[in-house]
């Protein structure tokens, strides 16, 4: 791996792997502090002051040798003092102040180990009739469904937290970006119609553009391949309020994106 560090404001440094495996090794990296001047003019900066400074730490992971299964999962345990941050770099004889990591999971998953499903993948509403707002307003299930396809590796079992987002496509976002605008075909005009969606079994509406947990899939080595989560949607298009309706016929593309973390 490398080590990133980069103070807010500042320039990033740079730790590649080759000096990393060394077991040894300084890196300075921000804005230089004021030197204590008033109290002794020792070299450091001075402790009657309390400094604010914040840096991002970033780890860039990649592979020298390939695995040989794929669909498994590594687990980094917490560190303790895996890096310390010092004053003075010309101090050799004390560490500094150490910095703590939390566990995470590094995730190796080879394409297709999963499926998304859409049904159905087109929702035919019928006609409106204009005459009032109920007739204008009219209502479609769908359901989307993300399942494993494949199996781990031999003794691994997992859990991959999945996100959905509804992406608006072409179709343009109403302030609160819960609502698209419609136009009939062939009319670069908003016909009156807005398209909005809902989690049918929580009633939540869905925010176009923006990531939500759709669930956790458990990825197992045995058994029948079963294991999926299931969202149920509820799609519905009504009058825009205080615009009028424009008689025509409009479709309406959006796609659904599925991704873990």
């Amino acid at each position: 791996m490398d080590i990133t560090i980069r103070e807010s404001g500042g320039s990033p440094q740079t730790v590649n792997w080759t000096t990393l495996k060394s077991g040894s090794w300084k890196k300075q990296f921000g804005a230089v502090m004021p030197t204590d001047d008033k109290h002794g003019g020792t070299a450091e900066p001075d402790y009657y002051y309390r400094y604010h400074r914040s840096a991002d730490i970033t780890l860039k992971l990649y592979l020298e040798t390939k695995y040989k299964e794929n669909n498994l999962v590594k687990t980094v345990l917490p560190q303790n003092d895996l890096l310390y941050i010092m004053a003075d770099p010309t101090v050799t004889t004390e560490k500094g102040k150490g910095i703590d990591t939390t566990g995470f999971n590094i995730r190796v998953l080879s394409p297709g180990l999963g499926r998304v499903e859409i049904n159905p993948t087109t929702v035919h509403l019928g006609h409106f009739i204009k005459t009032s707002d109920a007739t204008l307003t009219r209502h479609g299930d769908f359901t989307v469904t993300a399942r494993q396809v494949l199996r781990p590796a031999p003794g691994q079992s997992f859990e991959l937290p999945l996100n959905i987002r509804f992406n608006k496509g072409a179709l343009s976002a109403t302030t609160d970006n819960q609502h698209l605008a419609l136009k009939n075909t062939g009319d670069a005009e908003d016909n009156g119609l807005q398209l909005s969606i809902k989690d049918k079994d929580t009633g939540t509406p869905v925010t176009f553009g923006e990531n939500t947990l759709m669930g956790k899939l458990s990825v197992t080595p045995s058994g029948a391949l079963t294991n999926n989560i299931i969202k149920n949607y509820t799609i519905e298009v009504n009058r825009r309020s205080g615009m009028d309706v424009k008689a025509g016929k409009f479709t309406g593309a959006i796609t659904a994106e599925i991704t873990y973390n």
